[in-house]
């Protein structure tokens, strides 16, 4: 750890070879498909820290950040939810390097691009591409959009079209969290 900053200011400094307590999750839940579409982002444009809790209303294991200075940005891999969490696995965007797992707050200012650069970007009303299409983003926005939820590999997002603020599921194929290019 940085001897100024208990915690590690920076993803850098948190990437140590720490000893982590990390929880068994129920695995009796539909929605728990994770592979390497079901990661987010921790949005680039935010500062303060985010607190990994070892289990549901349980104790600080590690707290992380961005570093915007060495362009290194923490992913979490969406592994598991309750009603007001995430059980993640947190790593590294520059060197994949696993940081911890554990569980965050859904509020917690995750984020994710899209994919789709030409065409239209598809949200549904369910987690599924025989739902009812919410809306066709017309435009390709450089913008990523705040994650609400997951299941399987679909990520619920908020995006804003033609000035109304709308929820959505956007498919695994039509989601980015490349922070550094584009993911075509």
């Amino acid at each position: 750890m940085n001897s100024n900053d208990e915690y590690g200011d920076m993803v850098s400094t948190s990437l140590s070879n720490e000893t982590v307590r990390t929880t068994e999750v129920d695995s009796t839940q539909s929605c728990l498909d994770y592979d390497e579409k079901t990661r987010v982002f921790l949005d680039i444009d935010y500062y303060d820290e985010i607190m990994i809790y070892d289990y549901p209303q349980g104790n600080v294991i590690k707290r992380v950040k961005n570093d915007s200075i060495k362009e290194e940005f923490v992913e979490f891999g969406l592994l598991d939810k309750n009603d007001s969490m995430f059980y993640i696995v947190a790593h590294s965007s520059l060197t994949e390097e696993i940081i911890t797992k554990g569980w965050i707050q859904k509020k917690s200012h995750l984020r994710i691009f899209s994919s789709v650069y030409v065409g239209k970007t598809v949200l549904y009303k369910s987690p599924d591409r025989s739902s009812e299409v919410l809306v066709e983003v017309e435009e390709y926005s450089p913008d990523s959009y705040e994650v609400t939820d997951f299941c399987d590999n679909w990520l619920k997002i908020q995006v804003k079209e033609k000035g109304k603020s709308i929820e959505g599921w956007i498919p695994p194929e039509e989601q980015c969290c490349n922070v550094y290019s584009t993911c075509n």
